[in-house]
């Protein structure tokens, strides 16, 4: 283990490369009511993660293993605060310049002031909102974004009033289901009390013994839910973590981009993906997959001058694919399912390989040993998530490997590619026809 100074001069270090660029560019130095280092180039984004994870692991070593176990126990606490901040719609009632008071911002909200000071004195303590030398209440960047982007509030109300609630259920869901691989066996389900209507004596009463509708029929029913969840994942998609520049950088789409070939977008939703991959391809012709109401909206919403590139159609993807594509291809499906599932999809999307077909996953990929650097515990934050909300699992290659196996053993996996920057990688599958 280095020494602490060592551990500081490699900060240093990785932090005097950054300020070389922000000068040379004439940005400004990273605070917390700006955001100076969304965009920086490649060969500088290796630096940026060594200060992350250099500073994480001096501050560890700094709070020693009890003062790092108080600050794990505690870290429930910021998802109360801020919480409340959502519900209340506080962002919104902060000036985007200058400040407010506390008063006419508790009678703006409702929230009785007393209250206000409590949970903003917890969000200021992370940097979201800030105090001024008056003693009055200011936007910071993260704030700011909640009152200015409406992808990202809705990305805050899914993990604080959606997933974070059914997280007090997870036990409940092991003990009374253990592993049993189903969509519906979960604490989501359990937290929303989503039961299936006796059916044995008709007396409509609910059957605690039987859970029934998964995650997304939950949501389907209740559109404001159902609205939140897709602006929730529309920012997470455009953030960084699934963004489509990596699908485009992590796949040679030059190679299958010629006059004829079939691509079809598999659980594609309203075709952003395909839309994407069509102004970036010349030849390629796209085909969405998703649920009839899904497929119907991407229809409508479609770029008048894409409408000879991309089509849709409403498909459920466990049963066959036609034969005729060149490639199928999946952004954040995998991870959605369990084993069975997953290798009955992959099972489904068999029927449609021919010879030169390929399949490209586009997912998380968790790392075989347990990760201990703050860049890359993100996919296990993830895999929690899957295992609360959505019975699915992130993957390792190698589980990856297994389960392309045991669904077809004329698949051929041809490797896997995690680009530059970017949290997910692009699996790559042949088809070897056995004739």
């Amino acid at each position: 283990m280095p020494s602490l100074v060592e551990l500081a001069t490699d900060l240093l270090k990785a932090a005097k490369a950054l300020e070389t660029h922000l000068q040379a560019s004439k940005l400004p130095n990273p605070d917390h009511d700006n955001d100076a280092l969304s965009s920086l180039p490649p060969e500088l984004h290796r630096q940026r993660l060594n200060i992350i994870n250099g500073a994480d692991n001096l501050k560890q070593l700094a709070l020693s293993p009890r003062g790092v176990a108080q600050e794990l126990l505690l870290s429930w606490t910021s998802h109360v605060s801020w919480r409340v901040v959502y519900a209340y719609n506080v962002a919104a009632h902060v000036p985007q310049e200058g400040s407010c008071s506390y008063a006419s911002l508790a009678e703006a909200t409702g929230l009785p002031e007393s209250i206000l000071r409590r949970v903003l004195r917890h969000c200021m303590g992370n940097h979201i909102f800030a105090q001024t030398a008056i003693g009055e209440v200011r936007h910071t960047a993260i704030s700011r974004m909640m009152a200015t982007d409406s992808d990202f509030n809705d990305a805050v109300g899914l993990e604080l009033d959606d997933f974070m609630p059914a997280s007090t259920y997870v036990l409940d869901a092991i003990r009374k289901f253990g592993d049993s691989g189903k969509e519906t066996d979960i604490a989501f389900t359990l937290a929303n009390q989503s039961y299936r209507p006796n059916g044995s004596n008709g007396d409509g009463h609910g059957d605690t013994e039987a859970p029934l509708k998964s995650t997304f029929e939950i949501f389907s029913q209740n559109p404001e839910r159902a609205r939140r969840f897709g602006a929730g994942m529309r920012y997470f998609a455009r953030d960084g973590l699934g963004d489509p520049r990596h699908l485009l950088a992590g796949f040679d789409w030059t190679v299958v981009d010629v006059p004829g070939t079939i691509a079809v977008d598999i659980g594609g939703g309203v075709g952003t993906i395909s839309q994407f991959l069509a102004r970036n391809t010349k030849n390629l012709h796209f085909i969405v997959q998703d649920l009839p109401g899904t497929v119907e909206t991407g229809q409508k919403q479609l770029p008048a001058d894409l409408r000879d590139r991309i089509d849709f159609v409403a498909h459920d993807f466990f049963t066959p694919q036609k034969e005729g594509a060149r490639i199928f291809f999946m952004r954040w499906i995998m991870h959605n399912w369990a084993d069975k599932k997953a290798i009955a999809l992959l099972k489904a999307i068999a029927s449609g390989m021919r010879k030169g077909s390929q399949l490209v996953i586009f997912d998380y990929l968790v790392k075989d040993e347990p990760q201990t650097l703050a860049t890359e515990k993100f996919t296990a934050d993830v895999d929690m998530i899957m295992l609360t909300c959505f019975g699915g699992v992130e993957r390792t290659e190698s589980e990856f490997r297994r389960i392309i196996g045991e669904a077809d053993e004329r698949y051929v996996f041809e490797g896997v590619r995690r680009p530059e920057g970017c949290v997910m990688a692009i699996i790559a599958v042949g088809w070897k026809p056995t004739n």
